[in-house]
This record gives C-alpha cells, sequence and structure tokens, in this order.
C-alpha cells in the first residue's frame, strides 16, 4: 500500500437523479439513459468502490480488510474499527429528493437494534435503520444548487402560512403566534403531519392557490416547483417551513443530525459519516414513518449559514472547516503547469472534478482525468498534483491522523 490507486466507483441510479449532468461535467458515459444520482467513493456495502490493482480489482472493504493500519492510518483504524468512517459522493438531482432527516448517533443505535430484534428485513420497504451510524453530512456545489435547510424563522413560517386562504390554518396558526419557539413549532408540524387524507387535500390545494398569487415570493416558487412533481403531497408544504437555499459553485452546507432538508437540483460534492439512515416526511414514494421522523427532528430554527472554502498552509488548497469527527472536505485548485505537495496522515478519496493532471508517489505515475476518483493509502505519506485540475480531497481530520 505505498501508492495511491484508481477507483471504479459505482453509479447509483435512483429516479431523482440527472440523465445528462455527469456526462456534461465529467463525460460519464449514460448508454441506457437511465437517471444517474450519486456516485459512491467509499466502502459502504451497500455499494462500495472497487480498486483497480494491476490485473485484478478489489473490493474497498477487503482492500482495508487486508491491511486496516496501512491503509487507514493506526489512530483512524482504532478510533473506527478499523473501518473506512466517511462515505464520499457526487450528487446529482434532476428532481427533488424526499424531505428528510438522520438520527444522531444514540438514536441510530436504539433505532437499528429495535428493528433487528424484531427481524425487520435490511430491504424492506418499512425499514428506517439500515445501520447502527448517525449521518452528519457536508454539501458542496458544483453547479447551482438549489436546497431546502433548516426551519425558517417562525415569524416567517406564520406570515407564509397565513397567505393560504383556509379556515384549517385559524387555530393551529394562533397557537403557534402563542408559542413561537420549539414546542410550539413541534406541534405546529405534529398537526401538519396528522391531518387526515382529506384535510391534506384540502390544504395543499389551497397553498397551490397562493403560489399563483404570490408568483414573485420564493418560497411560494418553491412549492409550485414541488408541487409539479409530487401534487397535492404534504411534503410540498416544506417550502413553507423552511429555508429556501441556492448555493453558487463552491458554496456549502453542513448538516447536523435532526435537521430537516431536502436537495432539489443542481450537482453537488457530498460527505458524510459512513450510514444510509434516512427518516422521510414527504416528497417521496418510498416509507414515511411519521412518529419516528417527529423522534429524530431537532425542530431548531432561524437563518442558515453558508460555507464557504477557508485558507489552509497550502495556497492552491482550501477547506470546508465542520464539527464532524469522520470526515473533512478540502479542494485543490491547479492551473496549467502548478503543482502541490501533499503530506498524507490518514486514508484519502480524491476526486478530480475538472481537467487533467498527473499525481506523483513513491517513484510513481498515475494520470488524473475528471470524473475519476483515487484512493490514497495512510502509508503513502505524501503524494504531488501537477496539472490544471480541480480536485476534491475527502480525508479524515487531522486529529484523528
Amino acid at each position: 500500500m505505498n501508492k495511491v490507486y484508481q477507483l471504479k466507483s459505482p453509479i447509483l441510479n435512483y429516479d431523482w437523479g440527472d440523465k445528462q449532468a455527469l456526462f456534461n461535467l465529467f463525460a460519464i458515459e449514460n448508454p441506457q439513459n437511465l437517471p444517474q444520482a450519486e456516485i459512491w467513493m467509499g466502502a459502504h456495502s451497500k455499494a462500495p468502490s472497487e480498486v483497480l490493482l494491476e490485473n485484478d480489482s478489489i473490493s474497498l472493504l477487503e482492500f482495508i480488510d487486508r491491511d486496516p493500519v496501512a491503509c487507514l492510518g493506526q489512530k483512524a483504524a482504532t478510533e473506527f474499527a478499523n473501518k473506512l468512517p466517511f462515505l464520499f459522493k457526487v450528487l446529482a438531482a434532476g428532481k427533488p429528493l424526499s424531505i428528510q432527516s438522520h438520527p444522531n448517533l444514540s438514536q441510530a443505535k436504539a433505532g437499528y437494534d429495535a428493528e433487528e430484534q424484531l427481524a425487520i428485513p435490511l430491504d424492506a420497504f418499512e425499514r428506517n435503520y439500515k445501520d447502527d451510524n448517525h449521518k452528519p453530512e457536508l454539501i458542496c456545489a458544483l453547479t447551482q444548487f438549489e436546497a431546502l435547510n433548516g426551519f425558517r424563522r417562525i415569524e416567517q413560517i406564520i406570515a407564509l402560512f397565513e397567505l393560504i386562504d383556509t379556515a384549517l390554518l385559524v387555530k393551529p396558526l394562533a397557537q403557534l403566534k402563542a408559542s413561537q419557539d420549539k414546542a410550539g413549532l413541534k406541534e405546529f408540524y405534529r398537526w401538519l403531519m396528522s391531518l387526515s387524507q382529506k384535510d391534506s387535500l384540502v390544504l395543499t390545494q389551497a397553498a397551490v392557490v397562493a403560489a399563483k398569487l404570490q408568483a414573485d415570493n420564493k418560497a411560494y416558487q418553491t412549492l409550485d416547483y414541488l408541487n409539479e412533481f409530487y401534487p397535492n403531497d404534504i411534503g410540498i408544504l416544506c417550502a413553507l417551513l423552511l429555508n429556501v437555499i441556492t448555493l453558487s459553485p463552491g458554496e456549502a452546507m453542513y448538516l447536523e443530525a435532526g435537521e430537516y432538508h431536502a436537495y432539489l437540483s443542481g450537482v453537488g460534492m457530498e460527505i458524510m459519516a459512513n450510514s444510509d439512515n434516512v427518516l422521510r416526511g414527504g416528497l417521496t414514494s418510498k416509507h414515511v414513518d411519521k412518529a419516528e421522523l417527529l423522534k429524530v427532528l431537532s425542530f431548531n430554527y432561524g437563518d442558515l449559514d453558508i460555507l464557504t472554502a477557508q485558507s489552509t498552509a497550502q495556497d492552491a488548497e482550501k477547506e470546508y472547516r465542520t464539527p464532524a469527527s469522520e470526515f473533512s472536505l478540502s479542494v485543490i485548485n491547479l492551473e496549467a503547469s502548478q503543482n502541490v505537495d501533499c503530506q498524507v496522515a490518514s486514508v484519502e478519496i480524491l476526486f478530480c472534478s475538472r481537467g487533467e493532471g498527473e499525481l506523483f508517489c513513491s517513484g510513481n505515475t498515475l494520470p488524473i482525468k475528471k470524473g475519476h476518483s483515487y484512493l490514497v493509502p495512510a502509508s503513502v505519506g505524501q503524494y504531488s498534483v501537477v496539472g490544471d485540475v480541480q480536485i476534491f480531497r475527502s480525508r479524515i481530520p487531522q486529529h484523528l491522523s
């Protein structure tokens, strides 16, 4: 493990994926014209990357198992039980994803154990917890990226819902006005999610009418957009509950456990703890467990902080700083003939998002091309990159390296 390896990373074809984005950005072919939603770069058992050897390839899971310390680094191998703690993705949203949240670590462990005791198969429709891990995540925009994230300020929520002409809202809005805090917000949301099918239809249809009258209002524009894909789904009202976010290329969001969110359109680099646990609240044909979702949601509210990459010791590299203990993400931008030297203390996965170059390591040279991913074992120690390229560098935070 004294060199860098190219990865063959699987593309997942969820129905919300984009059929053209990966080709337009990275020249990745789509011969079957399927919605290409995510490229998974990591060692999640659902879809692990393959490590390309000289005449063969093996799963990254198996590659790590062969020598966890050499691959992950001593501290990381100890801290994360010889497992790669993060999952790195390219996410391409051609239409809105489900409105969702993720559990914290104790909730994930409890939920997973409970479903295991009930012998619910991992692939069962009603299964909530695919593993026992939490899922803090960071999304960094490669193109303009639209999303919902985090509950708005409560006075904004009240003002937006007051534009809907229906008697259904009179009492719950009065209660929210009288209790403008997390408890009041939770009760308002609980009321929304407990509506009968008939009342839910009345409310969503009235909201769509309001959207036509509020054509210049970003929240109602978003509601109308969601209704195109999920007509009369209660989840469309999240456009009024949550902050509507537009990320420009290079901007990012960090999502802690319990944050309610949905990605709506665009392409981004996503990194998260190695988990696939999702609790959904709408905008989906998948399982919605309202009671479990209410346990997980934090109901924090207010304006959202947008992240930008911060300077590091190297001019060519900038880092997105988060409190996550499982992952760190930085971006390297080089112009023609420029180079950067990188010190390696823990395992890294690199993704080239633009251009071409070369990576030099232990006397070996590896071509780098856009759309390709690479594994850097901890035992490599250092490597250099030269070329006209942009590379996203995912790794374990330095204090665990």
